[in-house]
């Protein structure tokens, strides 16, 4: 009877695990990418973006990167995506972290950022990562709770590495 429960217990957690890794696969409508995403995630109607919100306030872009056409290092655009996100305030003053990744046909540098804290709106925490596909580069910009990184960087990590070009 004991073997029994426990087989019981390990398969309802399993199931529970199982659910929450459910991830589906949302592609751009015209920019020939697809990322998956964890269920809760919804698209929005925009014509010349990729955007998602979540229920919890997290939202997430990808767009066409604006670079001067003498950019060619996936590094030096995600320095200039950083430095444009200072700018506008979506970072503090405090050292943004680093990551870099890579994927069939693609690389890509980003940072984590803890965004100015204004006192009118939640803490949050901007994820931004600048992606060269062949000559052409994309920024994706994920907007989180303020502690969100520390507890769940695997997990923002693994949705730019699901990045796929062409499905």
């Amino acid at each position: 009877m004991e073997r029994l429960i426990a087989f019981g217990a390990l398969a309802y957690l399993a199931l529970g695990l199982l659910s929450e890794a459910h991830a589906e696969r949302i592609k751009h409508p015209t920019g020939g990418y697809s990322l998956d995403f964890p269920s809760g995630w919804a698209m929005e109607k925009k014509k010349s973006t990729y955007a998602l919100t979540h229920a919890d306030g997290s939202s997430f872009e990808g767009t066409l990167a604006q670079l001067p056409p003498d950019v060619a290092s996936v590094k030096v655009a995600a320095l200039m995506a950083r430095a444009a996100a200072l700018a506008a305030g979506l970072c503090s003053k405090e050292p943004a972290t680093e990551f870099e990744l890579a994927g069939p046909g693609w690389n890509g540098n980003g940072f984590h950022c803890n965004n100015r804290v204004d006192g009118k709106s939640r803490p949050t925490q901007t994820i931004a990562f600048i992606v060269k596909i062949k000559s052409t580069f994309y920024q994706f910009f994920l907007f989180v709770p303020r502690q969100d990184w520390a507890s769940n960087r695997e997990q923002y990590l693994a949705l730019f590495k699901s990045l796929r070009i062409g499905s």
